[in-house]
C-alpha cells in the first residue's frame, strides 16, 4: 500500500469515506477508554493531526529494525482468538508514550459534522519507535528558552514545526526568484584568505597542533650588516656580502646600513648609529635586540631600543629594503611580530600555507562571476567571531548574496524590493495554516505587518535626510544621533514604525562606517549603500553599488589598511573589462523572524551557533 502524508489527506478535495490509507507519524498525544483509544498522529508535514482511533479490532505489531518484518504483540496474527486481541493488542497500542513512532494502516471515516473534517479508524498499527513516559516534549506549553535546551525534539512542537516548515519554503522561494529572472547559483567557497567586510572578526581555520605550534625563529644577526625585514605579509631574514633579493609585495624602502619605512598613513627615514625610528599606525612597537630589528605591530605598542639602529615598520606600512651587502624580503600574507627569542605561528607549515579563515560573505568571490554571467547569486554559510550575545546576532548564519552587473543602486534596490514581496507573497500562498497559528499563538500582528510589506512601495531616503528626521522627531533615544555614526535597531525601528510606517531604504551612508567595496559618491564623504529596514526587525539587508575604479578602490583599500596583494584578483576584474555593478546581502535568518513574528534568532536556526553556547 503506498504511504500518505497528512497534509496530502487533508489537502484531498475527492477524499472518500471507507479509503484505505496508510500513514506514518508521532504520538502527540494519546487517550484510551476500555473499549477504545484516540491517538493524535503528526508526520511533520503539516500544522494538523491526524487523529487516530483503535479498539479491539485493531492488531498491533512491532517493526523489526533489522529485516523489516512485523511480530504481533501475542506472537502471532494468524491464531488468536477476539479476546485475545481485545486482550494483547489493545493493551499494548493503549500504553504507547507520546513520541513514540507509528505507522497506521486503516480507513477513512469522513466527519463533517465535527471540527475535524475526517478520522483514521485503525485496522492495523505497527509500533516503529518506542518512546518513554519521561519524554520532555508533553502536550502543554513550553517555553522557548526550554525549547532551546531540547533543540534535538523541539521541530515536533506546533511552532517550530510551523517555523521550520515556513524556512524550508522561503528557501524554495529564493531560489525561485532567481531562477525565473535567469540568475546563475554559485557556490562561493567557505574557507578563505581574506576579510570581505573588514572587521578581523573571524573563525580561524588549521590542521596545526595546538598543542605544539610551530613558530617562525627570528634569528639574532651575525653582524651590524645584516638586517632582518619583518613587513605586515611575512618576514624576512637578510644576510650575505653583496646580493640584493628583496620579494614583498607591499612596498618598497631603499636604505645603506639605514632604512626607510614608508607606512601606509606617514613616511620615516631611518638613520643609523643609534637612531631609532619607530613608525606604527596605531601605536608603538617594542623592539629589544643587540644590533638591528625591525618590528611590525599591528595595533599594539612598541618601544624602540638598540645599540646601534631599530627601525620600526607597522603592520599597515610598506617596506622593501636594499642594502649594500644583503637584504632577503620574502613576505606573502602572514602578520609576523619579530621577537629575537620567539616567532609568530608560522601558518607556512599548515595546510594552505597561510593562514585561513571561516567565510563573512561570499560576496567578494561571487563578483568574479557576475564578470562572466551578469546576474549571479550566492546562498549559503557565513560565520562571524563576534563577542555578541543579542537576539539578533550568531556565529553562524546564512546569506542570500546576488550580484548584477551593468547595473546601479537603483537597480539594487528593486531586485531587493521585488525579492521580498515575491517570498511574502510565495509563504502567505504556500503556508496559510503556519501564518495563521503563528499569528494567533507568537505575534498578533504577523499577517498585518506581511501584508503591508507586500503591498507598499519602499521608501528611499539618505542617511542624511534620515539622520534628520531623527534629531528634530524629538524623541530620546538611548544612543544619541550624529552624522557619522551608525544607526541603532531603535533607530532604524522608528523610522519604520513611526514615521513611515512601511519600509525604508537608507542610502549614501557615510564612507566611515561602510565597507571599502562600495563606491565612493561624488562628494568624496559617502558611499552608493543601501540598507532595507523594515519594521519590527531593523536592518534586513545591506547592498551596495561595487566600487569598480581600480585606483579608487586601490586607494579604499590602503585607507582600511589592507593588502594589495591579498586582493590583487579582486582588483583585477577592474582591470579586465570592469563594469558598473551592484549586489546585496539577505540575512536569511532575520527573513524567517520577519516571516514568523519569531523575535530570537536563535529560535529560527536550527542547531543555533553563538557565543559559548556549542551544544550538539
Amino acid at each position: 500500500m503506498k504511504k500518505t502524508t497528512v497534509k496530502e489527506l487533508f489537502g484531498k478535495t475527492d477524499l472518500k469515506d471507507g479509503e484505505v490509507v496508510l500513514i506514518s507519524g508521532w504520538v502527540r498525544s494519546l487517550r484510551a477508554s476500555k473499549t477504545f483509544g484516540f491517538i493524535e498522529l503528526n508526520d511533520g508535514s503539516f500544522l494538523k493531526n491526524c487523529q487516530i482511533v483503535f479498539d479491539g479490532n485493531t492488531a498491533c505489531g512491532f517493526a523489526d529494525g533489522v529485516n523489516n518484518k512485523k511480530t504481533y504483540s501475542d506472537g502471532g496474527k494468524e491464531n488468536r482468538t477476539a479476546d485475545q486481541k481485545v486482550g494483547a493488542d489493545f493493551e499494548t497500542i493503549s500504553k504507547q508514550c507520546v513520541g513514540a513512532a507509528l505507522s497506521v494502516a486503516g480507513r477513512v471515516v469522513l466527519t463533517p459534522q465535527n471540527r475535524r473534517p475526517f478520522e483514521i479508524a485503525a485496522t492495523e498499527i505497527v509500533v516503529e519507535g518506542n518512546s518513554v513516559p519521561e519524554y520532555p516534549i508533553q502536550k502543554k506549553k513550553h517555553s522557548f528558552e526550554f525549547l532551546r535546551e531540547k533543540a534535538h525534539l523541539r521541530p515536533r512542537t506546533n511552532t517550530f514545526g510551523a517555523v521550520f516548515r515556513i524556512r524550508s519554503e522561503t528557501a524554495f522561494a529564493i531560489h525561485k526568484f532567481f531562477h525565473e529572472r535567469g540568475f546563475v547559483y554559485v557556490h562561493t567557497p567557505i574557507i578563505t584568505a581574506s576579510d570581505c567586510e573588514g572587521a578581523g572578526a573571524m573563525f580561524k581555520v588549521t590542521t596545526l597542533d595546538l598543542n605544539d605550534i610551530p613558530r617562525r625563529k627570528a634569528e639574532k644577526p651575525k653582524n651590524e650588516k645584516d638586517l632582518n625585514i619583518i613587513s605586515e605579509c611575512g618576514i624576512a631574514n637578510a644576510k650575505g656580502e653583496t646580493n640584493t633579493n628583496d620579494i614583498s609585495k607591499c612596498g618598497i624602502a631603499k636604505c645603506e646600513k639605514d632604512l626607510n619605512c614608508i607606512s601606509e598613513r606617514g613616511k620615516a627615514n631611518a638613520k643609523s648609529e643609534t637612531n631609532t625610528n619607530d613608525i606604527s599606525k596605531r601605536g608603538k612597537a617594542d623592539v629589544k635586540c643587540e644590533t638591528n630589528t625591525n618590528d611590525i605591530s599591528k595595533r599594539g605598542k612598541a618601544d624602540g631600543k638598540n645599540e646601534t639602529n631599530t627601525n620600526d615598520i607597522s603592520k599597515r606600512g610598506i617596506a622593501n629594503a636594499k642594502n649594500e651587502t644583503n637584504t632577503n624580503a620574502i613576505s606573502e600574507n602572514e602578520t609576523a611580530d619579530a621577537k629575537c627569542e620567539k616567532g609568530e605561528i608560522d601558518f607556512g607549515s599548515d595546510f594552505f600555507g597561510k593562514a585561513a579563515k571561516l567565510t563573512v560573505s561570499g560576496q567578494l568571490n561571487v563578483e568574479t562571476f557576475a564578470m562572466a554571467f551578469a546576474k549571479v547569486y550566492t546562498f549559503g554559510p557565513t560565520f562571524r567571531a563576534e563577542l555578541s550575545n543579542t537576539a539578533r546576532h550568531a556565529a553562524e548564519f546564512w546569506m542570500v548574496e546576488p550580484e548584477i552587473a551593468f547595473s546601479d543602486l537603483a537597480d539594487d534596490m528593486n531586485l531587493a524590493e521585488d525579492m521580498v514581496k515575491f517570498i511574502i507573497n510565495h509563504i502567505e500562498k504556500n503556508c496559510p495554516e503556519e501564518l495563521d497559528f503563528l499569528n494567533q499563538n507568537v505575534d498578533g500582528g504577523l499577517k498585518e505587518r506581511l501584508k503591508n510589506i507586500a503591498e507598499s512601495e519602499f521608501v528611499r531616503l539618505s542617511y542624511t535626510e534620515a539622520v534628520e528626521i531623527l534629531k528634530k522627531s524629538g524623541k530620546k533615544f538611548e544612543y544619541p544621533v550624529e552624522w557619522g555614526s551608525d544607526l541603532q535597531s531603535e533607530h532604524e525601528r522608528f523610522l519604520t514604525e513611526e514615521v513611515f510606517k512601511k519600509p525604508v531604504f537608507l542610502t549614501d551612508y557615510p564612507k566611515g562606517i561602510k565597507a571599502f567595496y562600495m563606491r565612493l559618491n561624488d562628494d568624496g564623504k559617502t558611499v552608493a549603500a543601501a540598507d532595507l529596514l523594515v519594521a519590527g526587525i531593523g536592518e534586513l539587508i545591506g547592498g551596495s553599488r561595487r566600487e569598480e575604479r581600480a585606483e579608487v578602490l586601490n586607494a579604499r583599500m590602503k585607507e582600511f589598511g589592507l593588502c594589495a596583494a591579498d586582493y590583487k584578483w579582486y582588483t583585477d576584474l577592474r582591470i579586465y573589462g570592469g563594469c558598473k555593478h551592484a549586489g546585496f546581502g539577505l540575512g536569511f535568518e532575520r527573513m524567517i523572524m520577519l516571516l514568523t513574528g519569531m523575535t530570537n534568532i536563535r529560535d529560527v536556526s536550527a542547531f543555533p551557533r553563538t557565543y559559548n553556547n556549542l551544544s550538539y
